[in-house]
């Protein structure tokens, strides 16, 4: 007996979460596109949205991990580059936020934004900012990439999931977004 052994090519495909555990919404959702940045062309399958389940719209919800502490004397806040942010968006944790202005985008490594000199405090490197979630409640995670640059685009979102391994997903969740969609089961391998 030969064992031809032949090398895997093409797009490799990561698994997010248990796809068997997987409960979606029925009839799917618009993504609203007007608060991602003009550059968007994705959102990524495992982004965190808010669906509203009467007009049917769904909307990202914005988070932002730290690239580098921030310090309490601190104006400029680094970020790493797997967010969705837009100026005037308003972002922060535990109760206290900042609007984001300009996003400087011209390093490779991080994107930064101004922020008045201890408006976050101290901060350590991979904290997690979001939005305020009360207004904005997380419903679930995308199910499949959007191309965002469609005339109406339109998603699926899995309310209730298994093994949804928290490194792999495309940005940061704070404790309160994970707290808010009580039937995912989140591991943070």
């Amino acid at each position: 007996m030969n064992l031809d052994v032949t090398a895997a090519t093409g797009e490799s495909y990561t698994h997010l979460w248990d796809i068997a555990t997987q409960k979606v919404y029925d009839g799917g959702f618009k993504l609203d596109t007007a608060s991602l940045p003009t550059a968007a062309e994705k959102v990524y399958r495992g982004t965190v949205v808010s669906c509203n389940l009467t007009t049917r719209v769904a909307t990202v919800v914005k988070t932002a991990t730290l690239y580098a502490k921030v310090e309490a004397e601190d104006e400029i806040v680094k970020i790493t580059k797997d967010h969705n942010l837009i100026a005037t968006d308003k972002i922060g944790i535990g109760g206290t936020t900042v609007t984001v202005g300009a996003i400087t985008t011209s390093n490779a490594d991080y994107d930064s934004f101004a922020i008045s000199a201890g408006a976050l405090g101290a901060l350590a490197v991979g904290t997690v900012l979001s939005e305020d979630i009360t207004a904005k409640i997380p419903s679930g995670l995308l199910v499949n990439d959007v191309d965002v640059t469609e005339d109406e685009p339109t998603c699926s979102v899995a309310f209730a999931l298994d093994g949804v391994i928290v490194s792999e997903l495309p940005s940061g969740l704070t404790t309160d977004i994970k707290a808010a969609m009580p039937f995912i089961q989140f591991l943070n391998l």
